[in-house]
């Protein structure tokens, strides 16, 4: 065994067990590795103590470029938006996991120190293999992985649940600013026995607020890189002997629905011979995604039998609403990246496909009785009584809500200057007004979305009807909003 001692550490929040970290203890060597870092099984901190959750410490490598220190101050300023979220958001610590459990990879501390007499830095995290989860790459990657059968049989409400926890997790991170840019099934992680996955390996990443910020990779080629950045680094562009490669969120976007495609169909999106710039220019301009005529020599005609799995999963199995986003990203959205649909976007349309009690998962500590964020009054295990319904209540609170909506969306007004009127209504009413605000702003933001082409098509109509009825917004107001644009 090995120990690191620590001359500073900062814990993320949430397990206060690593707010005071004197020294870790390791095994004399990593388990696994890559060009940033050596990763160690924890086997104790401070002498011995073990938190809930086994830990594994990250030692970034040292480098001559620059990528340690990269490395060190990208998960710094990403623990440093975490804690600003959770004190914002989040009165229970642990509720925060219950909201976006594809998160539990992240940085439980970060740490100055010294092992084998030299200077190191570097993070904790929990140990994913132990809690349950196995690398999404073993699933779909590997050659008659174990684990395929157990992820095929599951249903596809199980795939949307899981889906839908992946988008959020990276909606949450774009709106801190962070860009992953390194998004591949190995660094996704699931969880077979119940609907849920992790999202791991952010010190690659980067907080962008400047124009400095920049990711320290692209990534690997891999299926799910962003052709962008296949293109730029097929062409070589060099300068002072590092390639120049542009990552933004939307080559993130790619990656993640990518990733959703995986999860829901468990095959890839293209069936080219290649998928060089030009094939992709002469596919797009000839078919829409996912057509394909196998006697034509841009196909693949030895995965036939693939594709025809593929297509039957696609048309068949995943809704129109779905499918629509897949076809503007795999489509036009290869060389028009604005075109790629947002988290948010995605957020939506997967969480009108799963049952509300799977918007947020149970906490992952055996016997621990968490709080939801949205109703702290039952701390000690004592409920007060629910205040009874008022009809005229409610009828008052859709009103008011279906009157404000629109001045809301013309920019007039804001939902915060209402915040305080819409709660105190809602409860007169019997009703949760934090959800009810965090509905509108989804109408609002899906709203926005739908109209961005200026034409309104019989699914974007549907979609926000039925937003519109978990943000108590009747379908006449919906239709007004509606009667300046086109109709499909």
């Amino acid at each position: 065994m090995k120990q690191i001692n620590i001359s500073y550490s900062k814990g993320s929040g949430i397990d206060p067990f690593f707010n005071h970290i004197k020294s870790i203890t390791v095994d004399d060597t990593p388990f696994t590795g890559g060009g940033f870092g050596d990763i160690y099984h924890a086997r104790g901190f401070n002498g011995g103590q073990k938190p809930k959750f086994q830990q594994v410490i990250k030692v970034f490598k040292q480098s001559t470029v620059g990528k340690e220190e990269h490395s060190w101050n990208t998960i710094r300023r990403l623990q440093e938006k975490l804690i600003e979220e959770m004190e914002l958001n989040f009165e229970n610590r642990q509720s925060f996991l219950e909201e976006y459990p594809s998160l539990i990879a992240m940085p439980q501390f970060i740490f100055e120190g010294t092992l084998d007499g030299r200077k190191v830095k570097g993070y904790a995290t929990n140990n994913l293999n132990e809690l349950g989860y196995v690398s999404f790459d073993k699933v779909i990657d590997e050659d008659d992985s174990p684990y395929i059968e157990q992820f095929e049989e599951k249903d596809m409400v199980w795939r949307y649940t899981i889906a839908y926890h992946l988008v959020r997790g990276f909606n949450l991170l774009y709106k801190m600013h962070f860009l992953h840019a390194d998004i591949s099934s190995d660094n996704i992680f699931v969880n077979l026995n119940q609907p849920t996955c992790a999202i791991l390996d952010f010190d690659s990443g980067a907080i962008v607020e400047t124009t400095d910020d920049n990711p320290s990779t692209f990534g690997k080629f891999q299926p799910w890189l962003a052709p962008e950045i296949s293109f730029q680094l097929k062409k070589g562009d060099k300068a002072d002997g590092n390639t120049l490669v542009s990552i933004n969120s939307f080559t993130d976007a790619w990656s993640v629905t990518n990733a959703l495609l995986s999860m829901l169909v468990l095959m890839p999106a293209y069936y080219l011979v290649e998928m060089s710039e030009n094939s992709l220019k002469a596919y797009i301009k000839k078919y829409t995604w996912p057509s394909v005529n196998f006697k034509d020599p841009l196909f693949d005609r030895d995965n036939e039998d693939g594709y025809n799995y593929f297509n039957e999963m696609f048309t068949k199995i995943l809704p129109e609403e779905v499918q629509r986003e897949f076809v503007a990203t795999f489509s036009k959205g290869v060389f028009k990246p604005s075109i790629r649909p947002s988290y948010n976007r995605w957020e939506r349309i997967l969480k009108n496909l799963i049952p509300k009690s799977s918007w947020r998962k149970p906490t992952f500590t055996p016997g621990t009785i968490s709080i939801s964020p949205l109703n702290k009054t039952n701390i000690g295990g004592v409920q007060p009584p629910l205040q009874q319904p008022s009809s005229q209540a409610k009828e008052e609170l859709e009103k008011y809500l279906n009157a404000l909506v629109d001045d809301v969306i013309n920019g007039d007004e804001t939902l915060k200057h209402h915040e305080f009127f819409i709660n105190d209504m809602a409860k007169k009413a019997g009703l949760d007004g934090e959800e009810i605000m965090t509905e509108l702003k989804d109408f609002v933001e899906l709203y926005k979305d739908c109209i961005e082409d200026k034409v309104i098509t019989k699914f974007e109509k549907s979609n926000l009807v039925a937003q519109g009825q978990l943000a108590l917004i009747s379908e006449d107001t919906i239709s007004k909003l509606l009667k300046p644009y086109k109709k499909l």
